[in-house]
Parts: C-alpha cells; structure tokens; sequence
C-alpha cells in the first residue's frame, strides 16, 4: 500500500511538471532538441473503455484508455507529421530523411479494441496506422496465454476447496500457489509478468489445466479477444495497413531455426491469402529477435522489420531492427504526459 502510494504520489508531480513545461512551450523545444533528424514509431497494443479495462486481464502495460488515446491522436495531426508504412518503409529502406518529426503509428496483435474502438477515432482524424497480427489468432476469444492464465487463477481463487487445492498443487511448480489464499488484482498480474520474462516452455500446459480444473470457457462479451479475418478487412478499408506478428507469437528467439522460419513464412503467407496482401513489414512478437529471426524475416522477402526497443530511428537504422516507443495509460493520460514520454526517449 505505501509502495502503490509513493508512485500515485510521483505520478501526480511528474504530471504536474509535464503540464507545466507545456504550457510554456519547454515540451515542444525539448522534442525538437530530442527528435532532430530522427522520426518516432509509437507502439499500441489495447484500446479500451472503462468497463472493458476492469474486466481485461491484458497487463497495464499494454492498455490505454479510449479518452487518451483520442488526446493521442489529435495531438497527433498538431505535434507530428504522421507518415504511412509505405513512406516510412521507402524511406528507411533508400536511407532517405523523413520529414521533421515525423511519426509512425502501428498496433501489435490484432485485438478486438483496435477493430471496435482505435479505428473509429483514427478514421474520424485521417490517421494512418499499421497492423501487425498473429494469423493464427485471428478469430481466437481467450486472449493470450497471460490473460488466460489471470482469469483463470481469478476464477480458481473463487472456487471451492476442493478446486482450489488441485489447482495449488499444480501452481506450486511454478512458485504462484500463494495467489490462491490472497488474490489480489495487481499481484496476479506481476507473477504471470514474471512466468513469461521466465520464458518456461510448460507454462501452457498450466494454463489449459487450469481451464479445465474451473471449467472455464470465453464469455460472448469477453474484452479479451481478437479480431476475426471479416474485421481485418474491414480495417484494410479504412485504411489500416496490415503487416506480420509472427504465426502463434511464440517468442522467435527461444525456438529452433526452422520453427522461426515456419513462423515468419506462415504467417505472411495465410495474412496474403485472407486478405489479398500481407504488407513487407514484419514485427517481432514481444519484440524478441536473433540472428535467424532477422535472416528468416529477410528471406521470406520482407522489407522492414519492428522491435520493441525504445528509441528513436535515426537516419541510416538497421531495416530489420527498427525501434519503438510503447504508450500506455499510466505514462501517457494527458498530452503533456504523452509529449514528455516521446520527448523523453534516447537516441540509440
């Protein structure tokens, strides 16, 4: 409680200094000493309404509210020059200047929000943005393995005795049997954070026993889901671009050479054949690479490939290594805040 505390508290003086800086027109000068040559690409993962956000299980860190995210864009078409993937692409790939801050938008995974709530505002503004799905999850309605697991640990909490001891005999393997006697929101989030920087490979195994255990099945308003191939299409014609997350999301640098080429060719291939197009772009699923994802990538004849380092793209950037920058709601609640997170970035 005293932890949660001392961040609201610096949460509530650095945004206090952020509007500050703003208002005085510090913010814009220090993006202009920051970006200089260098253009942006902003990373956007969830978009989602009050009650869609209380009920996701998806980690804050990937979540921003849909107020913000309309504060995001207008400001947008004020502070930022906004480029297609076809300009950022030629541009990077000839090693060409973009122009004065100039800025790529693009969304990881393929999540129903993107669909349901980011491309109306998008649209309603003429903001270009790019797509980056998982093929194979096109269509799904559980979320990925993470929310998965915390609704199902949530749900597991909640059962009887008997339940609740199966279930703590197959959490304690894995440390987190504890969540079981005080589920709290936040701590279930950070253990399944901490399951996946582990990268155990049995982890799914866990989850689906779980599910089994509780009985659980996707709810019809379940926020936590993905868009389907009619959607994507949709998004096409309004003018999304979309490009490749990888098959499965499995982690491209934990699994064998031939495993990440299936990863990289499958999935370009079925995005080519739901939606007539995969665009040359790829990006890398938790923006984990090698040097056989890089090769793969390449190979399969991709033009540009995204990773989730933080920096901005300096003229003459590695085209299959091209950084990010992640918003999210804590960072980013206000345009000052947003301003200060961009402004804030190093170059490589």
């Amino acid at each position: 409680m005293i932890a949660n505390a001392l961040r609201a508290g610096h949460r509530r003086v650095r945004r206090g200094w952020a509007h500050v800086k703003y208002q005085v027109g510090a913010l814009d000068r220090r993006l202009d000493a920051a970006l200089g040559t260098r253009a942006v690409v902003l990373t956007y993962h969830r978009v989602l309404g009050e009650p869609e956000r209380r009920r996701s299980w998806s980690h804050p860190g990937m979540v921003v509210s849909v107020d913000s995210f309309a504060q995001h864009v207008r400001a947008l078409r004020r502070h930022f020059v906004v480029v297609s993937l076809a300009e950022f692409t030629a541009a990077v790939v000839e090693s060409r200047p973009l122009p004065p801050r100039a800025c790529l938008v693009t969304f990881d995974d393929g999540w129903l929000d993107t669909w349901q709530r980011a491309a109306p505002i998008l649209a309603d503004y003429q903001v270009p943005a790019t797509l980056f799905v998982t093929s194979r999850l096109i269509g799904y309605t559980h979320g990925f393995w993470q929310e998965r697991l915390c609704r199902a640990l949530d749900t597991a909490a909640k059962a009887d005795r008997t339940t609740r001891d199966e279930a703590r005999a197959r959490l304690t393997p894995f440390g987190i049997d504890r969540l079981l006697a005080a589920p709290d929101r936040n701590d279930i989030l950070q253990a399944t954070r901490a399951l996946k920087e582990a990268r155990r490979h049995d982890v799914l195994d866990l989850v689906e026993a779980l599910e089994a255990l509780v009985g659980m099945c996707p709810a019809a308003e379940e926020p936590d889901r993905f868009i389907s191939w009619e959607q994507a299409r949709e998004l096409t014609a309004s003018g999304f671009t979309i490009g490749a997350h990888g098959a499965t999301h499995r982690l491209l640098d934990t699994l064998p050479d031939a495993e990440v080429t299936q990863e990289v060719e499958e999935s370009k291939a079925t995005i080519a054949a739901r939606l007539d197009r995969c665009e040359p772009a790829f990006c890398y699923p938790n923006g984990s690479w090698s040097a056989a994802a890089v090769g793969a990538v390449e190979a399969a004849g991709f033009q540009i490939a995204f990773t989730t380092a933080e920096h901005f793209v300096q003229p003459g950037v590695a085209r299959f290594l091209v950084p990010r920058v992640n918003m999210h709601e804590a960072m980013t609640n206000s345009v000052p805040m947003w301003l200060s997170r961009i402004a804030g970035v190093s170059a490589p």
